[in-house]
């Protein structure tokens, strides 16, 4: 895993070479950018999740079955004692990444604990979906048609908020936690007010969550 992260790592910084640096008129690269930044962090925890729980469920079912604790207090004792190494592969990545793109260093902080966050929802939904099939082929299945259709509700390939989308299917954006994920990105990427004005017209392509522009990034992370 540690080869396989430095190595996408330093693949999208030699292609997305200081973009940031030119973000201003590298609109589209710069978000695509920002779009892998969020694609990396939801899939990679999601399978590993999904690998990783019918292993760890055998012993689950053991200590069940001995009535030695229930599945609240096993699921909190393993969110925690995880955490700490769930973060270094982000670090990982972001230390390589952030300097070649050349993404604003001021908000490093906070991108990374917006990533972290991401990082967190992938799993439990990876484990949520691993809990609900016994079967690793069918858990498997499950979770690439639900990453699917996160990605692709989250306002990056398709714009849910059109003047031809039927009203109902534009609630749809709502039940992707990359709508968040993006719109919170978009935020603290644009630091300048310069930037964000910058960046107006080419983000009406997109249908990300515009609760952290309007100045509530609490509803994003909430969600």
């Amino acid at each position: 895993r540690w080869y396989l992260v430095v190595l996408l790592s330093v693949v999208f910084g030699v292609l997305w070479w200081q973009v940031g640096a030119e973000r201003r008129h590298r609109q589209r690269d710069y978000i695509s950018i920002i779009f892998f930044f969020v694609a990396q962090w939801s899939w990679a925890p999601l399978f590993q999740a999904v690998n990783n729980f019918p292993s760890e469920r055998n012993v689950l079912t053991r200590e069940r079955a001995s009535d030695a604790y229930s599945i609240g207090p096993w699921y909190v004792a393993k969110v925690l004692s995880e955490l700490p190494l769930s973060w270094l592969l982000p670090a990982a990545f972001f230390a390589i990444v952030f300097p070649m793109a050349a993404m604003p260093p001021e908000s490093v902080a906070t991108l990374f604990g917006v990533n972290l966050l991401n990082v967190e929802v992938a799993s439990s939904l990876g484990y949520f979906i691993a809990a609900s099939f016994f079967d690793r082929t069918k858990a498997t299945t499950c979770a690439i048609v639900a990453m699917v259709f996160v990605m692709c509700a989250g306002g990056y390939f398709v714009d849910l908020t059109g003047p031809n989308m039927p009203p109902l299917l534009s609630y749809l954006r709502y039940t992707s936690f990359w709508y968040y994920s993006l719109g919170l990105w978009m935020h603290y990427a644009l630091p300048a007010d310069a930037d964000a004005a910058a960046f107006a017209e080419e983000l009406r392509n997109f249908s990300f969550s515009s609760f952290s522009a309007d100045g509530r990034p609490e509803v994003d992370v909430l969600a």
